[in-house]
């Protein structure tokens, strides 16, 4: 750093006397001496001479200290999106979800044109059912009908009955107002009965099973003629276990006894088949 600082005093010497040289060389003659007389006044100071050559740049000095960095400006306006880059390639297929619930059934499509295909085999016949069994019984007894007094019709054949036909001893003759079931199944019961005339009270006739009168089936109740024969007729659906029976059961309510009358060449008949 002192070297620096000889070397630009010794440059500025130089270029000091070089400057008074200049200027002295272009200075008029001297005035001649004066008669003994005082010093003359001094004349004008001649034109400055042209600059001298500029000296060579002394060396750079250091470089100063950083001074403090200055406020930041604000942020200037965001530029516009960027052109959106190429598809980068797809990933591995996740594993498949659990299976969500089943929609409802869509309709049936129409049906497809073409021929209908051959009928399969026929296949092996089924195991035999049930024997379905049936009987009919019929009487010309006329028998007397008690007032208000649920009765049974009898069929005994040694008393105007008989057995028209029975092809699974639904009848024993030993119990004549009953079909009995052979076997645990659902049973069709016809019954039919005429009364004779009276003007007095209905007629009622239905089925009863196992001799409950209370509970019946097929009901029927018809007003009273004078001068006809009033005839009854009812059909009941029945389920019965096997041994268990079903009786005609008929009722009036005219004062005194009442009897039943021949029509068709018959009083009463009482059917019974076995349907299933």
């Amino acid at each position: 750093m002192r070297k620096i600082f000889e070397y630009f005093v010794i440059i500025s010497a130089v270029l000091l006397l070089s400057t008074t040289l200049l200027v002295k060389s272009q200075e008029g003659p001297p005035g001649g001496g004066g008669g003994g007389g005082g010093g003359g006044a001094t004349g004008p100071t001649g034109p400055t001479g042209p600059a001298g050559v500029t000296g060579p740049t002394g060396v750079t000095g250091p470089t100063g200290i950083t001074g403090p960095t200055g406020i930041t400006g604000p942020t200037g306006v965001t530029g516009g999106t960027g052109t959106v880059g190429a598809t980068g390639p797809t990933g591995a297929t996740g594993g498949t979800g659990a299976a969500g619930t089943t929609g409802p059934t869509g309709p049936t499509g129409p049906t497809g044109i073409g021929a209908t295909g051959p009928t399969g085999v026929t296949g092996p016949t089924g195991p035999a059912g049930p024997a379905l069994g049936s009987a009919r019984i019929i009487t010309t007894n006329t028998q007397s009908i008690p007032n208000a007094t649920s009765t049974a019709i009898t069929f005994v054949t040694a008393s105007g009955g008989s057995v028209t036909w029975d092809d699974s001893s639904y009848y024993n003759n030993s119990t004549p107002t009953r079909l009995t079931a052979p076997a645990t199944g659902k049973y069709s019961v016809r019954a039919a009965v005429c009364f004779a005339p009276s003007s007095l009270s209905d007629r009622y006739l239905w089925v009863a099973v196992n001799g409950v009168t209370t509970t019946s089936y097929g009901l029927v109740i018809l007003p009273p003629t004078v001068a006809d024969t009033t005839c009854l007729s009812t059909n009941a659906l029945v389920g019965l276990n096997s041994g268990d029976y079903v009786e005609m059961y008929v009722f009036h309510g005219v004062g005194s006894s009442l009897s039943l009358t021949g029509g068709f060449g018959r009083t009463a008949e009482f059917s019974i088949a076995r349907i299933e």
